[in-house]
């Protein structure tokens, strides 16, 4: 864990760069965005404040466009490595990704980011190397306080098959090729779904076929 620091516009700066002359993620204070809005929060009541000085209110106003604009690139960055260490994990499988440099908030984007490029690689890259066509799929948005891993939403080839399936993990909510909704499903829900869906949802392990 790193030191709990008071943000000021020099830290900030000097954060930002080490985080541009470093290809990988910095270690920062677990509750570094918390602070950093608590700073902004305190720099907006000064500038609000009906007795602020007129001089101190440019200052503060300066000063805070300086700092949003820091803390742009700083994000912006790191969003970018997070990003590139998604993807690396997906490609090379690797289960051993060091990401004790990932704040809180950015440890459920990098395993969303992750779950998004396997589900592509799975839908496109492996199916043509089986010789099959690949699935189209169209991610939805997800709520991020929703506590569950999205699903694409599924444009199968033609195919008429029914399968039945029991849930043994929770599904979000997700669409089909004409945008029909299907769930959210939960633990022991039964379902009756296009072969297609089914079958991506038996191969990511999120339900059993069962027969009816």
């Amino acid at each position: 864990m790193a030191e709990n620091i008071n943000i000021t516009y020099d830290i900030l700066f000097d954060i930002l760069r080490s985080e541009k002359s470093r290809e990988e993620l910095q270690l920062l204070d677990e509750h570094f965005y918390t602070h950093v809005a608590e700073y902004i929060k305190e720099k907006e009541v000064v500038l609000l404040h009906s007795q602020t000085p007129v001089a101190e209110r440019e200052l503060t106003r300066i000063q805070l466009g300086n700092v949003r604009k820091l803390l742009q690139e700083l994000y912006d960055r790191r969003e970018r490595k997070i990003i590139t260490l998604a993807l690396y994990k997906t490609k090379t499988h690797h289960d051993v990704i060091q990401t004790n440099h990932l704040l809180l908030e950015e440890k459920g984007f990098f395993e969303s980011m992750n779950a998004l490029f396997a589900e592509f690689h799975q839908t496109v890259f492996d199916q043509i190397t089986l010789g099959k066509a690949p699935i189209h799929v169209a991610f939805e948005h997800v709520s991020p306080t929703s506590g569950q891993t999205a699903l694409p939403t599924v444009i199968p080839d033609d195919d008429s098959a029914i399968i039945s399936i029991r849930f043994i993990k929770p599904v979000p909510k997700f669409l089909g090729p004409e945008l029909e909704s299907y769930g959210p499903f939960e633990p022991e829900d039964i379902a009756s779904l296009p072969s297609r869906i089914a079958q991506i949802l038996l191969g990511k392990g999120r339900a059993e076929r069962i027969a009816i």
